[in-house]
């Protein structure tokens, strides 16, 4: 009986094969091992890559992606799927960092088209003002806006509502020497910022949550990996690429220094899972995030005010007399 394997081998490859997209190639590969070694070629990952991520083309990128084991076929599933770590990290503050560089790899789509690539290389163990310095990523200078094809038209509400869901972000990082990638993304945002204080000006938040220390009450229980797409312009209509950023912050908005985010972040890298992720369960994860920080600090400002009480001079003084008191009724 014939099979698609009595065809050519090249014959499968360049008129079956090179029209699947990613994942297809991916569950093709798991048919067979004869299919394994043909849906393994790197010619057709590379050219996937290309097409899903305009900046895995940046040199840097592809040198890197050149010592994973798979090659970009590596590359693809570890960035393709949403990161996902909700375990207590293996990890301590003070373990040895076993990287110098990270590199960031973003792009911007809308209607999902690409309207904006770039990659930053950040230099993390050289330098004592990276490592003790609040941590920060910019991907965009803000003096230099990118023109985009979004319009601004209709009410406010259901323009947002459009922007929910039509740009979507890829901010995938890789840690040389690691020969891995994460896609620190929720591809689309979980919540849109519009600052009264800044005309023409939203923020779309693209935040994952991951794990800190998992030790209950502590401030790096949970960490917020927080990627902002700052947009101008929306009072003109024209909208405009302004801002492209990555920061990390604990459960009490603190911004961690450069150490210990990279230490979180190379830890995600090497340990999180990836998964297929639902723009709902990302929304619910960032909105136990918001009750649970809310929760703290309502908690941390009820000990405050119990504390301020006890040390009050009268509060102490009229302590001090009840005791007395007590003191007397038992001896006498």
């Amino acid at each position: 009986m014939a099979t698609i394997f009595t065809l050519p081998p090249e014959i499968i490859q360049t008129h079956i094969l090179i029209r699947l997209d990613g994942p297809t190639l991916a569950m093709a590969s798991c048919i067979s091992s004869q299919f394994r070694a043909l849906c393994n070629e790197e010619k057709f990952w590379q050219q996937i890559c290309s097409a899903t991520w305009t900046s895995s083309e940046n040199s840097s990128v592809r040198q890197i992606i050149s010592t994973f084991s798979g090659g970009h076929r590596s590359f693809f599933l570890d960035s393709f799927l949403q990161l996902s770590h909700g375990q207590p990290l293996k990890f301590n503050l003070d373990r040895s960092l076993g990287t110098s560089r990270l590199i960031s790899a973003v792009d911007i789509y809308y209607k999902d088209k690409p309207i904006f690539s770039g990659v930053k290389e950040t230099c993390t163990t050289t330098s004592t003002k990276f490592l003790y310095s609040p941590f920060q990523v910019d991907l965009h200078d803000p003096k230099d806006t990118v023109s985009t094809p979004i319009q601004h038209t209709g009410q406010m509400d259901t323009w947002l509502k459009h922007l929910e869901e039509n740009l979507s972000l890829s901010w995938i990082i890789l840690g040389l020497g690691m020969k891995r990638a994460a896609n620190m993304s929720t591809r689309r945002p979980v919540f849109i910022r519009w600052p009264c204080n800044t005309a023409g000006v939203v923020q779309l938040h693209y935040t994952t949550i991951m794990a800190g220390d998992g030790r209950a009450g502590s401030k790096v229980e949970l960490v917020k990996c927080k990627l902002v797409v700052t947009c101008s312009g929306v009072d003109e209509g024209e909208v405009k690429v302004e801002e492209v950023s990555m920061q990390m912050k604990d459960m009490e908005g603190r911004r961690l220094n450069g150490r210990d985010s990279l230490v979180i972040l190379l830890e995600a890298l090497e340990n999180g899972t990836r998964k297929k992720s639902k723009r709902e369960e990302m929304k619910e994860m960032y909105e136990d995030y918001v009750k649970r920080k809310k929760e703290r600090k309502e908690m941390k400002r009820r000990r405050e005010r119990v504390m301020d009480i006890v040390c009050d001079p009268f509060f102490v003084c009229i302590a001090t007399w009840i005791i007395v008191f007590f003191f007397l009724l038992i001896i006498y």
